[in-house]
């Protein structure tokens, strides 16, 4: 369990951060264009991702501050996704 943990850490904190957040955003993506419903997951999954990159905000780690805005960012644009489809 501790090197899953680990991996994930640093993939998503650490120096893969970059690859994780775009692998992160692939997926998320593309599941919530093909599954109707699962906006609403993924937008709070998102929120929630943003939220925790803004906690980890220090003088070292600055590019949190972009990976916030950027999964915050997809965030709306999934949720305007399920909002589309929703409405259709």
């Amino acid at each position: 369990m501790t090197l899953i943990t680990e991996l994930f850490s640093e993939l998503l904190f650490g120096s893969g951060a970059w690859f994780g957040l775009l692998l992160i955003l692939a997926v998320c993506l593309l599941v919530a264009y093909q599954v109707k419903y699962s906006g609403i997951f993924f937008t709070l999954f998102l929120l929630f991702l943003g939220i925790q990159y803004l906690t980890k905000i220090t003088n070292e780690q600055y590019m949190n501050v972009w990976f916030m805005f950027i999964t915050w960012g997809a965030s709306a644009l999934v949720f305007a996704m399920f909002y589309g489809d929703v409405t259709k």
